[in-house]
């Protein structure tokens, strides 16, 4: 696998072609479109695809800047969206069989900002069953494959957009995180993932997991690319917290960054360890100063309140699948249905599990004795990142720890929630957080290298995450080098 990415090409590259004329909107959704058909019997990304819905607003977009009013600089640029996100007339499943045939009639926030600029929805992807689980092999309507090897995951739940820019079947996608959801898959295939600080992404029409802690976030081959669709679908903000990374070229020089001391989590394998390192020496040299993130709770104490707290909310969440307010397969609608039936035949495993897990904790002598010391957790959390970024500006981690694991080995429910080790403090903490390609494992798969930020320094998130994509050779293709 070359560190070039064969056929992605950059937002910047594309808006360029798109408004000198070099490029049609036409003709580049015609060129996603053959990829995914070249490409998708492979990794199996795309749970539905709207080729004439994409292609008709490529035509539309075409005819704006024909007439010299483009909506916006993305203006006929293909994207797709994970399938946890409304979209107006095209249905949305949470790869599940309780929502296999749900057409929503109304357009997530994100989605209306997208249409809005004139961006082309190709369709949606692939994730874990309601977003629960770390490898997207829990959907229950189909397998998604790493792209840079499918004998392996491409990660989860947002593994399905993870997988499609890798794959260059698009220029980027938008999902949802989690605990770590848009990351950790990022990470799994060598591109750029982004969760914003909570709330600054508006999270109407996304099928919630568990509301305090759920995100839009975006999935793109740079974190120059990330910025751009972040400034487009975040809530306003003043512009110099958008500025995207590679619009603000002054280094680091004076930047505290953070990263954690020896023992922090469980001891890194070599290769994760040696990103970590080799991503702080590149700070570095372009001038940062690291000093140790000493005062942050252990990754492995973040991440039990995290199962706990987001297992209770899913489960209350997902008490309104009942097969007679949403959910259940077609049917008669003169007879009603039993909702322990329908909700016993339509939720796949990982779910039921969740559902009992989070049930119990909310129940008698467990909320006292587990949902509560979870909440006070979170607490401290967010403690120990106000008093992080009362001293420095940037926390680095890894983003996992391990390359991306093999398809046919089953992971145990312990061994696929570690996978999210890493990026849940960020998650508990509601703080903006980057994970961008760094470094491989020992199989060559790609590593990720984490940074994360106080609320307000998006472009400085951006601009270091720029720094360390140069450094580690993750550099996609520009246009005509496909």
């Amino acid at each position: 696998m070359s560190a070039r990415r064969e056929g992605r090409l950059t937002l910047p590259a594309l808006c360029r072609a798109l408004a000198c004329g070099a490029l049609s909107s036409l003709e580049l959704t015609r060129r996603c479109l053959g990829r995914l058909e070249r490409l998708e019997p492979t990794v199996g990304a795309f749970l539905t695809l709207d080729a004439p819905g994409a292609l008709a607003a490529a035509a539309a977009s075409d005819r704006r800047r024909q007439a010299g009013a483009p909506l916006h600089p993305l203006d006929g640029v293909p994207y797709a969206v994970k399938d946890n996100l409304c979209t107006r007339g095209l249905r949305t499943t949470c790869a599940s069989r309780m929502l296999e045939n749900y057409i929503p009639p109304y357009d997530a926030d994100a989605v209306a900002r997208l249409r809005g600029a004139g961006c082309v929805l190709l369709g949606k992807l692939n994730m874990d069953e309601f977003s629960f689980g770390s490898t997207t092999m829990t959907s229950a309507l189909g397998v998604t494959r790493n792209p840079l090897d499918p004998a392996r995951v491409p990660g989860g739940s947002s593994g399905g957009a993870a997988a499609a820019v890798a794959a260059g079947e698009l220029p980027f996608a938008v999902g949802s995180d989690t605990g770590g959801s848009v990351r950790q898959p990022a990470a799994f295939c060598g591109v750029t993932g982004f969760k914003p600080a909570a709330g600054r992404i508006s999270r109407y029409g996304l099928v919630a997991f568990a509301p305090s802690l759920d995100c839009v976030g975006v999935l793109a081959n740079t974190a120059a690319d990330a910025a751009r669709v972040y400034a487009l679908l975040a809530q306003p903000l003043p512009a110099q917290e958008l500025l995207p990374a590679d619009d603000s070229g002054a280094g680091l020089s004076g930047v505290r960054v953070a990263v954690p001391p020896q023992g922090w989590g469980p001891p890194l394998s070599d290769a994760v360890g040696r990103a970590l390192d080799r991503g702080a020496d590149c700070l570095r040299r372009a001038g940062a100063l690291l000093c140790t993130a000493d005062c942050l709770p252990p990754p492995e104490t973040a991440l039990l309140s995290y199962v706990a707290l987001s297992t209770a909310e899913a489960a209350s969440d997902l008490a309104r699948f009942d097969g007679i307010r949403f959910g259940g397969p077609a049917r008669d609608p003169s007879a009603l249905p039993d909702p322990a039936e329908v909700r016993g035949d339509c939720f796949g495993p990982e779910v039921k599990r969740r559902i009992l897990l989070g049930t119990a904790l909310l129940s008698g002598e467990f909320r006292a004795r587990c949902y509560q010391p979870a909440c006070l957790v979170r607490e401290a959390v967010r403690d120990g990142f106000a008093r992080l970024f009362g001293e420095a500006e940037l926390l680095l981690t890894p983003t996992v720890p391990g390359g991306a694991p093999r398809a046919d080995v089953p992971l145990s429910p312990r061994e696929a929630g570690q996978m999210d080790l890493y990026t849940v403090p960020a998650s508990l903490a509601g703080l903006p957080a980057l994970s961008v390609p760094f470094g491989r494992d020992e199989n060559a798969m790609p590593l990720g290298l984490q940074l994360v930020a106080p609320p307000g320094r998006e472009a400085l998130l951006f601009r270091a995450g720029a720094i360390l994509e140069a450094a580690g050779g993750w550099l996609p293709e520009e246009v005509g080098n496909e």
